[in-house]
């Protein structure tokens, strides 16, 4: 029930089907102005690249960011479980649920 999932920029599903939390949401976008800023940089720490250019500015998948750079915001923000959708590269990190759609790695 406490557990805190990475998972791909444009999942917006997880919080209400799953009841599970996520380290940020797509689509889950805060309504105060502060909020809407915290949301942003987390987004943009969680999915973006640092380059400027808008066609390369988000890993897409996130597993091209990396398993160190995917354990280094598993620790930051206290994220368990990592989710990708099994098309996605993948990743030495221990699988603990697979199907045809997705993959639940252990990050912690």
């Amino acid at each position: 029930p406490g557990a805190i999932f990475l998972t791909p920029r444009l999942s917006h599903t997880l919080l209400w089907y799953a009841e599970r939390g996520e380290v940020v949401a797509w689509k889950n976008v805060p309504q105060s102005a502060e909020g809407i800023v915290r949301w942003w940089r987390r987004v943009q720490d969680v999915h973006g690249t640092g380059r400027p250019l808008r066609c390369e500015r988000w890993h897409e998948p996130l597993a091209e960011a990396g398993v160190d750079r995917l354990k280094q915001i598993a620790d930051k923000y206290g994220a368990d479980y990592l989710i990708t959708e099994r098309t996605d590269p993948p990743l030495e990190l221990p699988v603990l649920y697979r199907n045809h759609t997705y993959i639940v790695y252990k990050l912690r």
